[in-house]
């Protein structure tokens, strides 16, 4: 059978069916979104990102009602294997620091370095300087061309600040990436951009 030919849920449904081979295609199709969406963040432990996040997933296939696409499902389990990431790393005291009482932000600083050392596209740094309830809805739609239904149900909030935040973040990233690699272009202040993704055009 031609996975490539199905839809993630006719994957799973034949999944949950007992077909092994199903599960593998589906798991295996999540394999480079999820490596890309991590490397953004944790450069150095993407992979193992991944592959925690590919386990919840098959530890909680049962779980997804079909209330949100499934690949908003698995972003979802992913942000929040980031977010757990990203409050370890925060608790976890540096090497090179001089005393324990680092600040959080201070760790998060550190990994934003980290990551802009390792990849240096001018996009991937305009975002970086993004705040933080933008930069991740920016992310997942320019990566993973997220729906602002599925960016709710990943973020858990609801939809009407998904489209919100999104449409921020878009007129905030426009002015930092002139800020970035046009710091003589003055940026003016934009309309609120109209959201074109499909939940929100009323596209199926």
């Amino acid at each position: 059978m031609s996975w490539n030919k199905l839809c993630d849920e006719e994957i799973l449904q034949a999944w949950r069916q007992g077909d092994k081979f199903a599960g593998n295609a589906l798991i295996r199709r999540y394999i480079t979104p999820l490596r890309r969406y991590f490397t953004r963040r944790f450069f150095e432990h993407a992979d193992d990102l991944v592959q925690r996040t590919l386990l919840a997933c098959i530890e909680q296939r049962d779980k997804f009602r079909g209330e949100s696409t499934f690949r908003g499902y698995v972003f979802r389990i992913a942000h929040n294997v980031l977010m757990d990431e990203l409050r370890r790393f925060a608790r976890t005291p540096s090497p090179l620091s001089i005393g324990l009482d680092e600040l959080p932000s201070d760790r998060m600083a550190q990994c934003d370095r980290l990551i802009q050392a390792e990849r240096r596209g001018e996009v991937a740094r305009a975002v970086r300087t993004l705040a933080p309830e933008y930069r991740s809805v920016v992310e997942l739609s320019l990566t993973e061309d997220l729906s602002c239904r599925e960016l709710a149900k990943v973020l858990r909030i609801n939809e009407h600040t998904a489209r919100s935040r999104l449409s921020r973040g878009r007129d905030a990233l426009r002015g930092a990436f002139l800020a970035v690699n046009r710091p003589d272009v003055a940026v003016r202040p934009t309309h609120p951009t109209r959201c074109a993704c499909s939940s929100c055009t009323g596209r199926a």
